[in-house]
Order: C-alpha cells, then sequence, then structure tokens
C-alpha cells in the first residue's frame, strides 16, 4: 500500500514538471513543441498567381482561438484581407484573401509567437516567411499600315501565359509578317508565343503588289563594293551589303545625304524606290621609326599615312658610327640610308648603326729564343678573337704565355678577345728524362693496380695493388723477381719497369637466406650455401589472392621477376615481397521516396576502403535512417563504415509531419539520468536508458501516472509523441516496489 501512494504521488509530479515549450507562459502542461512545418506558398517563392490561396501547416492541431488576424497576418504594401478558415481538427490553416494579390510585388507572412496548441504550448517565436507574385505584361499590337488590315490579341497578362496575336488583311491587301522594333518576329498570321516581358508587335501588310528599285553607289568608287541592288516587290525584306576594298574602311549607308545605318549589311523592308550610296574612308596608317643603339644616329620621315601613300625614311649616322641595315623585326628590309615604300599597314622600323672599329696589335717573341716558335700575332679589329700558337723546339717544352711578369695562360695555343694592344711571351723549359712505370694484375680478376704511368728520372713514385672480393693480396713481382710483399710499394723511378701485382683466389661458402612478407603471400625456393662466385637461382610463388611484387634485400629492392639469377660473393638475406590482390566493390545509394531528398558517396572503391555516405532531406521530408536489405544500418544522415562487399544502401526519407517527440524526465532529478529522448519516425524501434545515481534506485518507468516499465532499459515501436518519467528512490527497496508494481500491472 505504501508503494502504491508513492507511485500515484510520482506520477502527480511528472504531470507538474512536464511543462510545455515556453517556460514564461504555463506551467504544469504537457504537449509537443508547436512549430510551423511547411507554408504554400513556400519561403521564397516566385512567380507566385496573385489569385492564390495560402496555407500554414504546424506538426500539431492549434487552438483556434489563438489564431486570429493579429495572431496571423500577410504583408504587402497593406496588409492582405481575407478570410483565415481553421477549426483545430487538423495542424493545417487555410488563409483566402479577399482580392487578388498585386502584380510583381513582395509578400511577408508572419504566424506570431501567441498562436498555442490546445494544451497551451506555444510558438517559440514569430515564424516569418515571403514570396513573390508573378509579374503582368502588356503585349500592344498594331497595323503597319493601317489601313492594311485589323490586329487582335492586345491586352494584359500574366507573365509566361501563351498569347496569340491575331493579324487580319483588309481587301487589296495581303499579311507580310509581325515585327517587334524593325525585327521580323513571325510571318503566322496567328503568332502564338509565351509572355515573359511588355511587347509591341507590328503586324504589316503589304498592298497588292508593287515593285520598287533600289540603286546602289560606292563612294569613293575605289573604296568598295555593294551588293542587294535590283527591283522588289514592295514589303520585301531587303538586305544590301558593302564590301570594303583593300586600305579602306565602311563607315555609312547614306540615303540623300542623310546616315541610314552603320551596319555594312543593312536590313529593311522595302516600301519605295531607293538610292543608297555606301560610303569609305581610305585607312590611316603609323610608320614609327627608331635608332640601334641610340647613339648610333637620327631617323626622318616617320609619321601618319594614308593606306598607299609613298612614303621614303632617312637614317643619319652620328660620328663614330656606321648606318648598317633597316630592320622590322628580325627581317633585313633595306641595306640602304633612304628606304621608300608604299604604306599598306602600320610599321616599326629600326635603323641599326656600328661603331667604327679599332685597330690593335698583337707582338709575340719565345723565351728562351731557342725555345721555340710562335704564331698569330699581327694587327685585329677591337673585339676580335684571336689565337696565337706556341711551338716547342726539339728538347723543349712550352710552359706559359706572359704579359709583363703575369702568366696569362698555361695552353700552347691561347685564346683571348682583342681590347688593346698586346707583348705576349711563349716561355719554354728543357725537358728531363722521362721513364715509363706499367702495373697489372694477376689474375686480372683478382684484383686492380694503381701508380703506373710517365715520371721525370729521380721521382720517387707508389704504386698500389688493390685485392677483389673472394682474394689476397701476395705480392709485386718484375720478370721472376719478387720485389715487394706490400701492396704499397714506394721506389725512385731510374728506368722503364714493368711490375705485377699477385693475388690468390680466397675459397668461402656463403649462405642465401629466403623469406616471405607476408608469410601467408607465397613461398620461395633456391636459398642455401654456396660458394662464393656461384651463380645462384631462386624463385618466388604467390599464394591464391596474392602476387609477386619485388625481391628485396634490407630497405633495397633488387629484382621484380618472380626468378632472379645473381652471382654469389656474400652471405645474403633476401624477402620475396607480395601484395594481397585489389578486389573493386561497389556501392550503390537510392533514395526512399525519391522526391524524399538526395544522397552522396556511391561508387567504386577497393575492398577495405573507409567510405562516407550522406544524406541530405529536401524541404518538408526529414531523414530517418538507412538500411540494407532491409535492415536499419545507421539513424545518421552522414554514415562511415568500411566496405568490404558490394553493397545497396537506402537513404528513407519521411515527411515533416509523420515525425514524433519523445520528451524524458528524471524524478527526482539528482536520482538519476535518462538517454533516448527526441524526435522519430512512427514505425521505429526506440530504446530509451535510465541510468542510476549513486545513493538511488530505480524504480519504474511511467507515462501519465501509469507504469510502462520496471526496467532501466524499455525498449517500445513509436507510434506516437511520448512523455516519460524514470522513477528512483534513495537507498535500497526497488525489488520489494517492483514486486508489488508487478502485481498491480
Amino acid at each position: 500500500m505504501k508503494m502504491k501512494k508513492l507511485l500515484t504521488a510520482l506520477a502527480i509530479v511528472s504531470v507538474v514538471i512536464l511543462s510545455g515549450c515556453k517556460k514564461d507562459d504555463f506551467v504544469g502542461k504537457v504537449g509537443v513543441c508547436p512549430v510551423v512545418l511547411s507554408t504554400v506558398l513556400t519561403n521564397g517563392a516566385t512567380e507566385v498567381p496573385v489569385k492564390s490561396i495560402i496555407t500554414v501547416t504546424f506538426n500539431t492541431n492549434m487552438n483556434p482561438a489563438t489564431i486570429t488576424q493579429s495572431s496571423f497576418s500577410i504583408q504587402g504594401p497593406s496588409k492582405v484581407q481575407g478570410s483565415i478558415l481553421y477549426d483545430g481538427t487538423g495542424p493545417t490553416l487555410t488563409f483566402i484573401p479577399d482580392k487578388p494579390l498585386l502584380y510583381s510585388t513582395t509578400y511577408t507572412g508572419r504566424v506570431a509567437a501567441s498562436v498555442k496548441d490546445f494544451t497551451g504550448n506555444a510558438l517559440q517565436k514569430d515564424y516569418v516567411w515571403s514570396f513573390t507574385t508573378l509579374d503582368q505584361y502588356t503585349l500592344t499590337v498594331t497595323s503597319n499600315p493601317l489601313t492594311g488590315g485589323i490586329t487582335t490579341g492586345g491586352g494584359a497578362y500574366d507573365s509566361g501565359s501563351t498569347v496569340t496575336a491575331g493579324a487580319t488583311a483588309n481587301s487589296g491587301y495581303a499579311f507580310s509578317g509581325w515585327t517587334e522594333g524593325g525585327v521580323v518576329v513571325s510571318t503566322d498570321a496567328g503568332y502564338v508565343f509565351k509572355l515573359t516581358g511588355n511587347r509591341t508587335l507590328v503586324a504589316n501588310f503589304t498592298e497588292n503588289i508593287k515593285v520598287y528599285n533600289i540603286a546602289l553607289s560606292s563612294n569613293p568608287l575605289v573604296g568598295g563594293a555593294t551588293t542587294g541592288g535590283g527591283s522588289y516587290n514592295a514589303g520585301t525584306a531587303v538586305t544590301v551589303g558593302a564590301t570594303a576594298n583593300s586600305g579602306y574602311t565602311f563607315t555609312s549607308w547614306t540615303e540623300g545625304g542623310a546616315v541610314v545605318s552603320t551596319n555594312s549589311a543593312y536590313s529593311f523592308t522595302i516600301s519605295g524606290d531607293r538610292t543608297l550610296v555606301a560610303n569609305f574612308t581610305i585607312n590611316v596608317f603609323t610608320i614609327d621609326l627608331f635608332s640601334n643603339p641610340l647613339a648610333g644616329g637620327s631617323t626622318t620621315g616617320g609619321g601618319i599615312f594614308n593606306y598607299g601613300s609613298s612614303v621614303t625614311i632617312g637614317a643619319t649616322a652620328n660620328a663614330g658610327y656606321s648606318f648598317v641595315n633597316w630592320t622590322e623585326g628580325t627581317t633585313i628590309i633595306s641595306t640602304n640610308p633612304g628606304y621608300t615604300f608604299t604604306v599598306t599597314g602600320h610599321r616599326n622600323l629600326v635603323a641599326n648603326f656600328t661603331e667604327n672599329i679599332k685597330v690593335y696589335n698583337i707582338t709575340l717573341s719565345s723565351n728562351p729564343t731557342n725555345g721555340g716558335t710562335t704564331a698569330g700575332g699581327g694587327s685585329f679589329n677591337d673585339g676580335a678573337s684571336v689565337t696565337v700558337v706556341a711551338t716547342a723546339n726539339a728538347g723543349y717544352t712550352f710552359a706559359s704565355w706572359t704579359e709583363g711578369t703575369a702568366i696569362v695562360s698555361n695552353n700552347p695555343g691561347y685564346t683571348f678577345i682583342i681590347g688593346g694592344n698586346r707583348n705576349l711571351v711563349a716561355n719554354f723549359t728543357e725537358n728531363i728524362k722521362v721513364y715509363s712505370v706499367g702495373v697489372s694484375s694477376n689474375p686480372q680478376a683478382g684484383g686492380t693496380t694503381t701508380g703506373g704511368g710517365s715520371y721525370n728520372e729521380g721521382t720517387i713514385i707508389t704504386v698500389r695493388a688493390t685485392t677483389n672480393s673472394g682474394y689476397t693480396f701476395a705480392n709485386w713481382t718484375e720478370g721472376t723477381i719478387i720485389v715487394s710483399t706490400n701492396p704499397g710499394y714506394s721506389f725512385t723511378v731510374t728506368g722503364h719497369r714493368n711490375l705485377v701485382a699477385n693475388f690468390t683466389e680466397n675459397i668461402k661458402v656463403h649462405n642465401v637466406a629466403l623469406s616471405s612478407d607476408p608469410p601467408a603471400g607465397g613461398t620461395t625456393t633456391g636459398g642455401g650455401s654456396y660458394n662464393y662466385g656461384s651463380s645462384v637461382s631462386i624463385q618466388a610463388t604467390a599464394s591464391p589472392g596474392y602476387y609477386f611484387s619485388a625481391w628485396t634485400d634490407g630497405p633495397d629492392v633488387i629484382s621484380t621477376e618472380a626468378s632472379y639469377t645473381f652471382t654469389i660473393t656474400g652471405d645474403r638475406n633476401l624477402v620475396a615481397n607480395f601484395r594481397e590482390t585489389i578486389v573493386v566493390n561497389t556501392l550503390t545509394l537510392s533514395a526512399n521516396p525519391l522526391a524524399g531528398g538526395v544522397v552522396t558517396g556511391g561508387g567504386s572503391f577497393n575492398s577495405g576502403t573507409i567510405v562516407t555516405v550522406r544524406a541530405f532531406a529536401n524541404g518538408g521530408y526529414n531523414f530517418t535512417n538507412w538500411m540494407d536489405g532491409g535492415a536499419i544500418i545507421s539513424t545518421d544522415a552522414t554514415y562511415a563504415f568500411t566496405l568490404s562487399s558490394n553493397r545497396n544502401l537506402v537513404a528513407n526519407f519521411t515527411k515533416g509531419t509523420e515525425i514524433n517527440c519523445i520528451q524524458l524526465l528524471a524524478f527526482p532529478l539528482d536520482g538519476g539520468t535518462t538517454s533516448g529522448g527526441g524526435t522519430y519516425t512512427p514505425g521505429t524501434s526506440v530504446t530509451i536508458v535510465a541510468t542510476i545515481n549513486p545513493g538511488y534506485t530505480f524504480l519504474s518507468w511511467t507515462e501519465n501516472g501509469r507504469v510502462v516499465s520496471f526496467t532501466e532499459r524499455y525498449t517500445f515501436i513509436m507510434a506516437q509523441t511520448r512523455y516519460l518519467v524514470a522513477n528512483f528512490i534513495k537507498g535500497p527497496g526497488a525489488p520489494a516496489a517492483k514486486k508489488v508494481s508487478t502485481r498491480n500491472q
């Protein structure tokens, strides 16, 4: 009995605590938070018909008494008067304006925060949206000539209306076409089109049937040619053309001195004889002149000239310079200072000058005089490239070229650019005896030798022997005599010598260790022990689902062939690397329903790739969940997973009106916490959880004072909005409470 009273008290407290959405308006009322789900017309809508009916849909039924002319309004240049139709039996309010809305006008709708549902819950804030009505355009139709016929179809129409302009010819006339601004838009007497702006159409009629002449001429005659002249029926659309000759530009068509067109192709409808003149002007071009270098000289004759003019330009060299030629770009066009040509276009001409050349002398001598001879001296232009040559006599060797006390070259052939007079001396030295020292290896594969060559008599030299892998140095021999057992042998050169470095082969055994990476990737053959220098062949065989990529020795790739042959010179630890064969999986995405939203992230991916798919709800819809083969796999619009097979995912959307709310409360508040509340689609499986704080025991879940579950984890199918209280009591005692409640239930 004590437990029953406790449950009743908890139920009463839960009703009091679960208040409406506006905390400052009502206390102790339970209800879903009222919101505006959608409007018709929608926010931002354009091209709205002026005779529209406006609706507002809430997420719950509202109290009609709170929906008034002050809490609901449509505002344009002034407030729109009309009838509000709403009786509270459904979530949709309808507003019918008393008269059509204004064209080309933006209206703002407002649902005030004072609007409430039947439990007294109010909107959190004013809901405001706007829309713009369509434009209205005018069609004006006239006849040309007025006596030619009558027209129908003129008037005011909504933007985008399909309109028919009609033309009926009077007796003695024939309809020729509709024009707008002088341009033919239709040759049908009944011209049908969509009106998207104000239009003024002229129905043209021709009298049966007059012929008129078009006479054409050119001014000046050499300026160009004309086409299109001749005889035409009255009302014919005629185009005359003017083509300028080379050196001329078309300017205008004139008739009796008056300009009638500036287009070379002039179109008009003929209604009488016409005499047209195509006027041309001669082209004018600029001749620009330049000097290279600027200090080299001056030019004359540049300026602006008519096409076909004969022009003479002149170049005058300054003191110390000479004229070379006229160039245009990289092309030489004349070597005469006075150059005459006919103007056919713009030109940039350069007068090129060269500085007058200075001459310098090169004097040569030998030191000592009997050491050798010289050649290449003489007189040369400033800037010339000069080569002097020194040739040693028998018993001498060339040493250097000197100028004064400075060495200027160590080459017998000395090349330089002359910039002044020069006095050069070729220096020679008397020759010293030279002997050759030959070195070789025995056997050749045993090692290498250095230090051989030609040396002056008395030079101390060192010859060296370096062993190859698998060999040991033995000694140096000359003929059959051992001259040294040191790899580095030093001696004074006193004559020709022929030295042999002797090596002995080392017989070694080396191991070849093989492994696979990864071990499951494949097998290897060919490992073992081999004599130094042996040819070894190893083989890698991939397991199913893998392929061979490379043999590696430490970090180095040594072969990409599964069969690898090499000569062994040391121990080796080789790894056969395998790679798993890449599998490509397809991810197919779809939206349910198609109008509910759009999905992204589908395509083809390597197996094992982490893929992210996203669902975006369209207006009026909410994302519900992702499903795969009928199973819900995620309720997050953004869902990431590892793709390991082909998959077909469906993003489910529901209309906004189908989302219900789960509101949770812990009582008392310090007894524990709750999780799992929120908005859900009807039919969804929902699990809510009560988490107990220290010092408390969970008692039950209640709804409107009625116990619905004795377990902390309560699962049910979403069918409507629910308000649930997790009840806790201090200390132990929950088991007894559960027994009593179970009997009551």
